[in-house]
């Protein structure tokens, strides 16, 4: 096209024009012309000085071209001289066409154009005219070095003459820039004659252009040459190739005529022979010699009658490793009459190694061998049989290749055209991929087979079978190839079967999981990109380890697609997506000029994804040409979504919407409008985005954040605007909130009242300008400003909090900051000083006890290019703490001094009174760090780090030595304490990590107390033992009520912390003196992680172990939940060290892994149980199994022995059992009977819980419950009792349940008109009545009476809230008179 609009402007200034200007105007117009009309997307062409036009030799002075990298091509003086005349008859007849200087400095760029909508049929380009040249010549030619990857300049002649049936050709390419090179060519053929002239030469010196082209070894010295001078029916053409001047390759090729065979049609035969040998290994990679070797042998004899039948008696191929020989025989129709083709691939002789084949990609075998058999003369069958053994290339191993069958030839008929049909196998076994994803997709064997058919004449191969098959998909097509003389098209359908693709798994870096079918029909055409296909793809029980994908594609998913594409353009007939609830449907055309696409669709339940989603979704979408481009819209509404996040699902509460209506235009998308609509959000976007001239606005409003759930409110609104000016790409934004809350107390707080963000910045390439920064909330301010460039940098912040008590509770003082970041030769230099006044934390005592005060901080630091931080100065003070890290340069070497000081270490560590110091020195010299640093305090704090450190913390070679008190620790245990002095020896050499760390820590004569667990640890030592990532422990103490427990073995430093630990008890005694006391022998392991998985296994024996019963099953009393008031922080300290304070989960214990349990405790008796009359032994095993978070006890202790004592009567304890439930949880199941004189048998159960039994009574033969007591207490019936029996009886149950016997004696409290009545028991089982009444408002009597008619009177008298007189008088002559201050906070 190019051309024709060259052709055609010169042809318009050949033609007789009605008005002209001047030559130089004409020129100037049509310089323009040619510009604008050679020039286009990517390509600007430049002419000047183009005079002449007129005239039959025309002249331009410069002539460029470029594309989007710069100009690529220029020509210089360039002249041509030819006749106009010659264009009527259709010819461009050029006498001389010059230029002093021609250079191409590169290739130009090509960019893959997207494809268009329609498709193109095939065709050859045509040209407009013929075009014979008589003179070229180029003074200078220069090529750059991207061209051929070698620079060079030549100069360049010849000429072109073809006229009365005779024509000649002659180019000459001579390098002028000192190196020798020279390529001619020259060639002429006479009709009349009938001779024929070939001289090709090229000749290069060392390095030249075509060895480096090639990649020859060395690049040596080259000559090539082809010569033939003969008559066309006798002609011979002699073939050299040398390097070096040595031989190559030598051969000659002959055409001759020959007398056609007996039977052929009158004329001559031709005769061709073809020879070719020599030693190529000098032109070949060191690789690739040994398969050629010492002689390379090509041979060729055919023989070509005039019917177009065809003989090759013999051709060969033969080199070192490979042999390829046979005959052929082709008949007049075109089709093989005989073909006996056979070839091997061998290891050189003397080698038994894999054949290395001359390709460029790396690819290896160890044989393979090749036969294609047929004689038409024997039989219509055709044969071949092809094996390749252990083929290999980067990334695969295949141990076997196979290919196999046969076919037949049938020659024409009257009724059929010949035709060659064949019928093949093939296989690869043994398949191994580097890539394990591929590895398992593929597996280990693929075969298949095909049948085809080809038929003369209409140039169509048909291929009714193609079956590949794996170990679990399979694909079979049925297909048919037309037009294979012209525009190939293929037409059929195929179907596809993936039974589990899971084996695609790793590929798509997920679990996958399902089934899957695939069908498509239709036809396509390569070379045009025409198809017309409809296809299928179904997949069932789809999953990708995604819950809510997964739960979508349950069950049958479904795709399918009805499309063409011609001249006209593509056509979506239906395209559709179904899963489920969830429909896609798209349809429409796609032309360059006149697109229409369609989508819309609709997620109809969204509970399908899973608990917590809802909802409903709607989606309608168009594009279509418009004037303006391709018009976009899209609209998608959701109903009720939900979507299982409580601040999302108040969000998307009733109807939310998206809205985008744009116009696209080449790289630029105008946005009419796009909103967003979700309750109370509100979002707006319009402006256009364009590479260079983007400018889009953004609006947006949140008026009210409550719908985002419990704790959530206030109001946001939000302006932003993004465009390109002539300094970059442009943001200013403002974001402004009232009264915003996120449920989060600190953020609440900093939020209340008015917040605002105010930005404005520029980005061009790396580099951000930062106009302005604003952040005000509350009492925070914070501004900056300045530039951001890895060179040039300069940035200034300045941040205010002028109280932080609006944090909230615990929070409170001011903090103030200035920074700067500017660029300097070595980095980027940043300072900064800030000032804090009366700072406190929220609840860290220890942390605002340091901060107590008014402090500074300066700091100037230089961050090097690499990363690193080069301390110049920082320097931290307060009335606590003070810290001065000052650096100075010594010669090659930067030195720091460190000097820190706590003044008292109590304020953080209780008990240990006394200055902390840190001093040293740190020498920064040789890319690497030397460090020397001590560290004294109380707490025998003495401490020292000496060695050296890379740069880059790469390496090290560090000791760190000293000792320190062990209750140094005690703040960070909880109630838990330790004591002692420990000493540590510790080295760290190769990369900074734990496995680089060795050494040993010591300690002896400890003391561990747990008041959890009730236990006390004392006289211990321990001694860990560090080496290659390993801790090796070997600890022992003793229990300070008796016993010892010792624990060995190793743990690994670096996660899981995979560990190998046992820990022996023997006799270690346990006691609650509430409850229990007891001793434990044996032995527990610990093996493997740490993080989650381990373990805990072995077995416990319990020696004699003493369990109490309470004084009181029933009504256990709990602490209420006080909130304490302005408390003193001495004493939040104290309840935190007592565990009373519910803090945040403690890291370790949030993040604690899940173990195995297989413990087992033994005792096979003296497990005894007293009180409340019981005396009872048993004995049994338990074993703990499940896991920490799941713990499964089972087993139990049963009785042995046992009675209990009840109202001077013992009862018999027949059976019992002791066992575990859920974490611990004890439960007892105990059955007592004794017999009355009335010869009744009173039966007492005893089951649940240890700490709030059930307690039944029960009789044979059955009474009511308070009969037996009656029975059992007083020998006669309950209606024949009297009231102090029926006191005594009430105590009784008392007694036995634990709580007073409410209905029994709640029912005589009210009879006898008393405030209270209750049933006591002392510690040794004794009961006894207590009887109350308020004579007054302030003045209240109690009497009571014990079981031995002991009696007391107690008078209390209310003198005001707080002040309370008592007294008491007993039946004994005692008493007793005081007064109690009380007061509730």
């Amino acid at each position: 096209m190019r051309f024709l609009i060259l052709f055609i402007a010169l042809l318009s200034f050949w033609l007789p024009a009605p008005v002209r200007a001047q030559d130089n105007d004409g020129a100037s117009y049509l310089e323009s012309l040619l510009q604008s009309s050679l020039s286009g997307a990517g390509r600007q062409v430049t002419i000047r000085g183009f005079s002449g036009a007129l005239s039959s030799t025309a002249r331009i002075e410069e002539l460029a071209i470029s594309d989007d990298q710069g100009q690529w091509f220029s020509a210089r003086d360039v002249v041509l001289n030819w006749s106009r005349l010659a264009l009527l008859t259709g010819r461009v007849q050029v006498q001389e066409f010059s230029a002093a200087e021609v250079v191409l400095s590169r290739l130009p760029q090509t960019e893959a154009a997207p494809p268009s909508p329609e498709a193109e049929p095939f065709s050859l380009p045509d040209l407009p005219v013929s075009i014979n040249i008589d003179s070229l010549r180029i003074d200078r030619l220069d090529i750059g070095e991207p061209v051929f990857g070698i620079a060079n300049v030549s100069r360049a002649s010849g000429s072109a003459n073809l006229a009365g049936g005779e024509g000649a050709l002659q180019l000459r390419l001579e390098r002028t820039d000192g190196q020798r090179g020279v390529f001619n060519i020259a060639g002429a053929y006479a009709n009349s004659s009938r001779h024929l002239t070939v001289d090709v030469e090229l000749d290069e010196g060392p390095g030249g252009i075509v060895t480096t082209l090639a990649g020859l070894p060395g690049a040596p010295a080259l000559t090539l040459s082809v010569k033939g001078d003969a008559p066309i029916d006798d002609f011979a053409a002699d073939i050299r190739l040398a390097t070096a001047n040595q031989d190559r390759l030598t051969g000659q090729v002959t055409a001759r005529a020959v007398e056609a065979a007996a039977g052929q049609p009158a004329g001559s035969a031709r005769h061709f022979t073809f020879n070719l040998e020599g030693d190529i290994r000098a032109l070949l990679p060191e690789q690739f010699r040994a398969f050629f070797g010492s002689q390379l042998t090509l041979t060729a004899d055919a023989t070509r009658q005039p019917d177009s039948s065809m003989v090759v008696p013999e051709f060969m191929l033969r080199a070192e490793a490979i042999n390829l020989n046979g005959e052929l025989r082709i008949a007049a129709d075109g089709l093989p009459s005989f073909v006996d083709v056979n070839g091997s691939i061998h290891p050189p002789a003397g080698t038994e190694g894999p054949v290395v084949l001359p390709i460029a990609t790396p690819t290896e075998l160890s044989g393979a061998d090749l036969a294609i058999a047929y004689d038409d003369t024997v039989s219509e069958t055709w044969t071949i049989d092809m094996t390749a053994r252990d083929f290999k290339r980067p990334g695969m191993t295949i141990s076997t290749l196979r290919l196999e069958g046969g076919g037949g030839v049938m020659r024409e008929t009257a009724q059929d055209a010949p035709r060659l049909d064949a019928n093949l196998r093939f296989s690869g076994d043994g398949i191994a991929l580097d890539d394990p994803a591929l590895a398992r997709a593929v597996g280990p064997r693929v075969e298949g087979t095909t049948v085809f058919v080809w038929q003369s004449g209409d140039g169509v191969v048909t291929m009714p079978v193609l079956n590949v098959r794996g170990e679990d998909y399979s694909a079979v097509a049925d297909l048919v190839f037309n037009g294979l003389n012209a525009a190939l098209r293929v037409s059929g359908k195929l179907t596809a079967s993936l039974d589990d693709i899971s084996r695609f798994s790793d590929l798509a870096g997920r679990p996958l999981s399902g089934e899957a079918e695939a069908a498509a029909s239709g036809a396509f055409e390569p070379l045009s990109g025409m198809f017309d296909v409809v296809a299928d793809v179904t997949g069932t029980d789809l999953t990708a380890s995604q819950e809510q994908l997964d739960r979508l594609l349950a069950g049958q998913s479904r795709i399918t697609l009805s499309a063409k594409r011609d001249e006209t353009g593509t056509e979506i007939r239906d395209a559709q997506l179904t899963a489920r609830t969830l429909s896609l449907q798209a349809s429409g055309n796609i032309t360059s000029n006149a697109t229409d696409v369609r989508l819309n669709g609709r997620f109809a339940d969204a509970r399908v994804l899973g608990p917590g989603f809802s909802g409903s979704v709607d989606i309608d979408g168009r594009a279509w040409q418009v004037a303006e481009g391709l018009r976009l819209t899209l609209d998608a509404t959701g109903n009720d979504l939900r979507v299982g996040q409580p601040q999302a699902d108040g969000l998307l509460r009733g109807q939310s919407r998206i809205r985008f209506a744009g116009v696209q235009n080449g790289h630029v998308l105008t946005i009419d409008t796009a909103t967003v609509d979700a309750t109370t959000l509100n979002l707006t976007a319009t402006g256009r985005y364009a590479p260079g001239n983007t400018d889009v606005s953004l609006d947006g409003a949140f008026t009210d954040l409550s719908v985002l759930g419990q704790g959530y409110g206030g109001a946001g609104t939000a302006t932003a605007r993004v465009h390109d000016t002539p300094d970059g790409l442009r943001l200013e934004t403002n974001v402004s909130g009232n009264d915003l809350r996120v449920g989060q107390q600190q953020a609440d707080g900093l939020l209340r009242g008015q917040s605002r963000i105010d930005l404005a910045a520029v980005q061009n390439g790396e580099r951000i300008t930062l106009d302005r920064l604003a952040v005000n909330a509350t009492t925070l301010t914070l501004t900056a400003s300045g530039r951001y460039d890895p060179n040039d940098t300069d940035l200034q912040a300045a941040f205010n909090f002028s109280d932080l008590g609006v944090l909230g509770s615990g929070f409170r003082g001011a903090l103030t900051a200035d920074a700067r970041a500017v660029s300097e030769p070595g980095g980027i230099r940043i300072t900064a000083d800030s000032r804090a006044s009366g700072l406190a934390l929220g609840g860290q005592p220890e942390v605002n006890a340091l901060l107590r005060g008014d402090g500074t901080l300066a700091l100037n630091v230089l961050r090097t290019p690499e990363g690193f931080l080069q301390i110049d100065r920082f320097t931290f003070q307060n009335p606590q703490l003070s810290a001065n890290v000052n650096g100075e340069v010594q010669g090659e070497a930067r030195n720091l001094t460190v000097d820190a000081r706590l003044n008292n270490l109590a304020i953080v560590v209780p008990g240990f009174p006394g200055p902390v110091t840190l001093r040293g020195t740190v020498v920064d010299a040789e890319n690497q760090l030397r460090l020397n640093l001590a560290a004294q305090g109380p707490g025998q704090i003495d401490t020292r780090l000496t060695g050296t450190m890379a740069r880059d913390f790469s390496r090290s070679d560090l000791a760190l030595t000293g000792s320190s008190q062990l209750g140094l620790i005690n703040p960070f245990l909880g109630a838990r304490s330790a004591q002692r002095l420990v000493r540590f020896d510790l080295t760290m050499n190769g990369p900074l990590g734990l496995n680089s760390l060795g050494g040993t820590v010591t300690a002896s004569n400890l003391r561990i107390v747990d008041p959890a667990l009730n236990i006390a640890l004392s006289g211990g030592s321990a001694r860990v033992t560090l080496a290659s990532g390993t801790a090796r422990i070997d600890a022992n103490t003793s229990v300070e009520g008796g016993g010892t427990l010792t624990a060995a073995g190793t743990i690994a430093m670096t996660a899981p912390f995979t560990a190998n630990l046992q820990v022996n008890a023997q006799a270690a005694r346990l006691q609650d003196p509430q409850l229990y006391t007891t001793s434990l022998t044996g032995s527990v392991a610990i093996t493997g992680p740490l993080t989650g998985g381990a373990r805990i296994a072995g077995t416990m024996n319990l020696g004699q172990t003493d369990v109490r019963v309470p004084s009181s099953f029933g009504g256990t009393f709990t602490i209420p939940t006080i909130r304490h008031i302005a408390e003193p922080a001495a004493a939040r300290a104290t309840r935190a060290r007592a565990d009373l304070i519910q803090t945040q989960t403690r890291p370790s214990e949030s993040g604690r892994g899940v173990f195995t349990l297989d413990v087992t405790i033994n005792a096979p008796s003296r497990i005894f149980i007293r009180g409340r009359g019981l005396d009872a032994e048993l004995g049994g095993s338990i074993n703990i199994g499940g896991t920490t978070a799941n713990i499964v006890p089972s087993g139990q202790f049963d009785l042995v022995r046992g009675r209990l004592d009840f109202l001077d009567r013992r009862f018999d304890l027949t059976s019992g059992s002791f066992f575990l439930q859920g974490n611990f949880d004890g439960f007892v199941n105990l059955t007592a009977q004794t017999n009355t004189g009335s010869g009744l048998t009173a039966i007492i159960n005893v089951t649940g819980p240890v700490n709030d039994p059930d307690i039944n009574i029960t009789s044979n033969p059955s009474l009511p419950e308070e009969e037996v007591l009656a029975q059992i207490i007083f020998g006669r019936d309950l209606s024949s009792i009297s009231p102090l029996q029926a006191a005594q009886l009430a105590s009784a149950v008392a007694m036995l349940t634990g709580s007073g016997g409410d209905s029994l004696v709640g029912r005589f409290r009210s009879s006898v008109g008393l405030d209270d009545f209750d049933l006591v028991t002392d510690e040794e089982g004794n009961t006894g009545v207590k009887a109350g009444r308020y004579l007054s408002e302030n003045i209240y009597t109690e009497v009571v009476v014990g079981s031995g008619n002991q009696t007391q009177i107690n008078l209390n008298l209310d003198l005001t809230k707080s002040f309370t007189v008592r007294g008491s008088v007993g039946e004994d002559g005692n008493t007793g008179i005081g007064i109690y201050f009380e007061r509730d906070y």
